[in-house]
């Protein structure tokens, strides 16, 4: 939960991400799962209702193509369009962000390794060209308290996900 100026006023929001590698069929219906599970929590703690901004980090291979919830039900008469709940989510496809970009946009090294790593997870050329860039800082994660643990998580991802070979034979 946030604490942010919105306007004149000062409002509380929920960040709600979601990662995805590959689209999905019906994105909206995983995150209305997440957002009633927020709201139930919030009732349970008798807390004010605050506003949940659902965002989805996507890097897949696949161009993603935002479908609005009401398109779900083709052919929908709007007078019971109005009883489906509409809401819309942020799309991060990490396809339009150059490393540049990446750069600039984010302090954290973290942030930027697992950006950077997500990104080319997929590729197998720009990954073999990019992977000794992606952990040229592991050295100052390393020295931090939690750096090891983030370490070994990225390298478990990678192992786990890339069908890129890693290891070079030699002769």
């Amino acid at each position: 939960m946030y604490n942010c100026t919105y306007g004149e006023q000062n409002v509380k929001v929920a960040l709600l991400f979601e990662h995805k590698s590959s689209v999905p069929k019906s994105p909206h219906l995983q995150l209305l799962q997440y957002f009633l599970n927020i709201q139930k929590q919030q009732v349970k703690q008798n807390s004010a209702p605050i506003p949940v901004i659902p965002v989805i980090v996507y890097h897949g291979q696949q161009q993603w193509h935002y479908t609005p919830f009401t398109e779900y039900f083709p052919g929908i008469d709007t007078m019971l369009a109005r009883f489906i709940p509409e809401f819309e989510y942020l799309l991060i496809d990490l396809s339009q962000y150059d490393e540049a970009r990446i750069e600039k946009l984010f302090d954290s090294v973290k942030l930027r390794m697992s950006i950077v790593l997500l990104k080319n997870i997929f590729d197998t050329q720009e990954l073999k060209s990019k992977i000794i860039r992606i952990f040229d800082k592991g050295d100052l994660l390393l020295q931090e308290t939690d750096g090891k643990d983030f370490y070994e998580t990225l390298l478990i991802y990678l192992f786990n996900v890339s069908k890129t070979p890693l290891i070079y034979p030699t002769d």
